[in-house]
């Protein structure tokens, strides 16, 4: 409710006040400090002036809106030859009884580990999927785990 009155009182007066909000917090039946109003109400006033300044440039319609990303820059030249990919390669590198504690290894030192036959993919998927079981109640980092 809050932000709807707040809202409508934008309309009105075009920034949020402390004063402003006092009054829409006693309506949505909510109580903050002068401290709390004042830290709520200097980041929508500033994007507010944010928002200002951008209307201030307009855009004319044949100017494409941007869908890619090119950091190449106009006086830059970029090799146009084909190379075949090397990855480096990891230390020799033994398993550990533990499997664990490859846990926060690189995914190069994992991927030596599958490429030497030392451990499967399988056995390391496994691993963190039992971390995640363990673990992630106490993290809050996965939204479903299901069982596999």
């Amino acid at each position: 409710m809050l932000p709807g009155v707040l809202w409508a009182r934008l309309q009105e007066s075009q920034e949020i006040t402390t004063t402003a909000l006092a009054e829409a917090e006693k309506i949505a039946g909510l109580v903050f400090t002068d401290e709390e109003r004042k830290a709520m109400v200097r980041g929508p006033n500033q994007n507010l002036e944010t928002y200002r300044e951008l209307g201030a440039h307009p855009i004319p319609n044949d100017v494409p809106p941007a869908m890619r990303f090119d950091p190449v820059l106009p006086s830059m030249e970029l090799p146009t030859e084909v190379r075949s990919f090397r990855p480096s390669r990891a230390p020799s590198l033994r398993v550990p009884e533990n499997l664990e504690e490859v846990a926060f290894w690189p995914v190069t030192h994992l991927s030596e580990l599958v490429r030497s036959r030392q451990v499967t993919s399988m056995a390391i998927t496994r691993m963190y999927l039992d971390r995640l079981k363990r673990h992630g109640p106490t993290l809050e980092c996965v939204v479903t785990l299901r069982p596999g």
